[in-house]
């Protein structure tokens, strides 16, 4: 039960961060938040909700078991196979960076999420995210310019 809190946490959260568009092809133009359940480390389950703007990305992370969080900003290349960001806790203080690799397939953008998360200090870990869900603004609230 404290899972599905936690999962409903970070999707609230997520949507008060910002409005967002992930413009990859035609259809995907139209979706606005990618939600992920995976690792950080050999030890720690996360909930992370990513957003998109154009190539800026934004969202949040919460650890499973300890209820941490935290948010990160960051872009993604231009090619949409990259993705770089900046952590910070949740007094708003720079702790890590995330470099990941963006998998998807030709109907599914972001299917998985694989790289490092590399602490203030030093610390590597392994970052493997697998999609959980998709949330899409569809109508006239979405930006229709200035994308790409």
């Amino acid at each position: 039960m404290k899972k599905l809190y936690t999962s409903i946490l970070v999707v609230l959260l997520s949507f008060s961060v910002g409005q967002v568009v992930a413009q990859i092809e035609e259809e995907e133009s139209k979706k606005s938040l990618f939600y992920y359940s995976g690792k950080l480390g050999a030890a720690s389950n996360i909930q992370l909700s990513l957003q998109l703007k154009s190539l800026v990305a934004t969202g949040s992370y919460i650890l499973d078991g300890s209820g941490d969080f935290f948010t990160f900003e960051g872009r993604l290349t231009f090619d949409k196979s990259g993705l770089g960001l900046r952590v910070f806790d949740e007094e708003n203080n720079y702790i890590a960076t995330i470099e990941a690799q963006v998998l998807s397939q030709e109907e599914n953008f972001g299917k998985e999420i694989e790289g490092i998360w590399r602490g203030a200090n030093g610390k590597l870990q392994r970052l493997k995210l697998t999609k959980i869900a998709e949330f899409a603004r569809e109508g006239s609230a979405l930006p229709t310019s200035g994308l790409f």
